[in-house]
């Protein structure tokens, strides 16, 4: 089942979070769930248990006259991968803020778990690359 929800919604948000984290960052995450509880999010959920989420967001570009949707946040747990079910919540997403009026959709992804595939096979086109500089 994939819905429309909040992170209230996530009774598991504080454990899937982590094991998203860990796939391909060694510090602790500590979410700000009082800032993502803003944030309209896609919840797929098999049985009682969430398996996956997409939090995104809808702006004003501050380029042109436009509506643009950003994806913050985008897990799906091991076992849910290649079954499409990514491509359903991608697709629910897109619908959703394509109704707002957005006339784009940003995303990014961790270098370490490629998902350039996933985003090629959903029409996305590489534009610009995100790039991260600790300091």
């Amino acid at each position: 089942m994939i819905f429309l929800g909040t992170i209230e919604d996530i009774h598991n948000f504080d454990s899937l979070a982590k094991e998203h984290w860990k796939e391909f960052n060694k510090q602790e995450p500590c979410f700000n769930k009082e800032i993502l509880s803003h944030f309209p999010v896609i919840i797929c959920k098999e049985d009682n248990n969430i398996v996956g989420y997409v939090f995104f967001l809808v702006f004003n570009s501050p380029y042109y006259a436009e509506k643009w949707a950003q994806v913050d946040m985008f897990y799906l747990k091991p076992e849910y991968r290649h079954k499409g079910i990514g491509t359903k919540m991608f697709n629910m997403l897109i619908d959703l803020v394509k109704s707002e009026g957005c006339k784009r959709v940003l995303s990014s992804y961790n270098n370490k778990k490629p998902l350039a595939s996933f985003y090629d096979n959903l029409g996305f086109s590489s534009t610009h690359v995100a790039v991260v500089k600790e300091i």
